[in-house]
């Protein structure tokens, strides 16, 4: 569409009459073409700047892909939108994680769908060989949607994306323009970007707080949330119970068939234990051949059937490490809180390891109860019925 300067003066008769008009015309479309580039430019700039400033600024990733989302609906609107983070899953496989989403059409079904879209191009990418139609910017329509998917990456591998959404009926429904696509390809570099920092902080975070080695809690995050379970328990007036795991005679599976075996005794034992404990309980790895497991709102019963299953589970990794001499095996200390225990988390260790101590006197491969509210620790045998 042209768009014209027109400047012109009546002509009239003698008689005043108008007759005409008399003037110049000038084509001035290169002129207005360029103002609106220089707007959309700005407009850009604008943009990528929000997004720019919550990555160097947000104090946590939940806020940093917020406030980026936000500023990419705003520059872009939407009804809609959602980023999704690609997470290492077991197998050398991965998964999609959808790590921020707003507006009225992020349901559900709709989420699943734009992960399934997400994983396919990844897929394709990951192969090496993606069909040559694919683009890091495709526009898609899921039912009567329009979306628009933008892949993000860092020092050029996948890491995530983004997907703007437009419903049907809305007045920003209609198709994905020029400008728009331009402005996408921009945002989504700098997201890659957000998302890179995001994933190293949830790395470093993880390393804080687990073991690297077993992926269970480590001492310090087990601390942590024992001392808020200690806290809570006294409201939920339910009792519950600490238990100390110790292998027996590991030194001679390090010495006989190396730390190679060892390490892998290790993982097998927190593997047992994971599948052993229900969510909301929690295992860590204390360090070295010790472990600790909380236990909550469990009865004193279900304390002692859950030492067994642990003590039995000891046969497993005496069989994995099949050495000469002292065999391998596990001991167990426990303890018991009582809602009306004032135990500080100090305490409650120092009773488990008392009966750790006691389950070590008494032949190991067995467990042993400290109970505050009973005079003398008692023991049983693993193989107790």
């Amino acid at each position: 569409m042209a768009c014209l300067l027109i400047s012109a003066v009546p002509v009239v008769n003698p008689q005043t009459i108008w007759q005409g008009a008399r003037g110049v015309c000038r084509d001035i479309t290169p002129l207005r073409e360029r103002e609106a580039l220089l707007r959309r430019t700005r407009k850009r700039e604008h943009i990528l700047g929000k997004i720019i400033s919550s990555i160097r600024d947000m104090t946590t990733p939940t806020d940093m892909l917020d406030h980026a989302l936000a500023a990419t609906m705003e520059g872009i609107p939407s009804d809609g939108g959602c980023i999704i983070q690609k997470t290492p899953h077991a197998g050398g496989s991965f998964k999609a994680e959808v790590k921020q989403q707003t507006g009225i059409s992020t349901e559900a079904d709709l989420l699943h769908s734009l992960c399934q879209k997400a994983l396919a191009f990844w897929s394709h990418t990951q192969s090496g060989t993606p069909p040559q139609e694919y683009s890091a910017i495709v526009p898609l329509q899921i039912g009567t949607r329009k979306i628009l998917m933008g892949i993000t990456s860092h020092h050029g591998v996948d890491n995530g994306a983004i997907f703007l959404i437009r419903a049907k009926n809305s007045p920003s429904a209609t198709d994905w323009h020029e400008d728009e696509i331009h402005m996408f390809k921009g945002i989504t570099t700098h997201l890659g970007i957000a998302l890179e920092q995001v994933i190293t902080f949830e790395e470093l975070e993880k390393r804080a707080f687990t073991d690297e080695l077993t992926n269970l809690l480590n001492r310090r995050a087990f601390t942590q949330e024992v001392k808020k379970r200690l806290h809570s328990q006294k409201r939920s007036r339910r009792a519950g119970a600490m238990l100390y795991l110790d292998l027996d005679n590991f030194k001679n599976v390090n010495d006989s068939k190396g730390h190679a075996l060892g390490d892998t005794i290790l993982k097998q034992l927190a593997r047992l234990i994971g599948d052993n404990i229900r969510v909301g309980d929690y295992a860590a790895r204390l360090g070295g051949d010790e472990f600790a497991v909380s236990l909550d709102e469990v009865t004193e019963q279900d304390a002692h059937a859950k030492a067994r299953s642990f003590i039995a589970a000891g046969n497993q990794l005496a069989r994995l490490a099949d050495v000469t001499g002292p065999q391998l095996s596990l001991s167990i200390g426990m303890a018991i809180r009582h809602p009306d225990d004032d135990l500080t988390f100090d305490k409650l260790m120092d009773n488990t390891d008392k009966a750790l101590y006691q389950a070590k006197l008494s032949g190991k491969a067995t467990y042993a109860l400290y109970d505050p509210n009973k005079k003398n620790i008692e023991h049983e045998k693993g193989n107790h019925a």
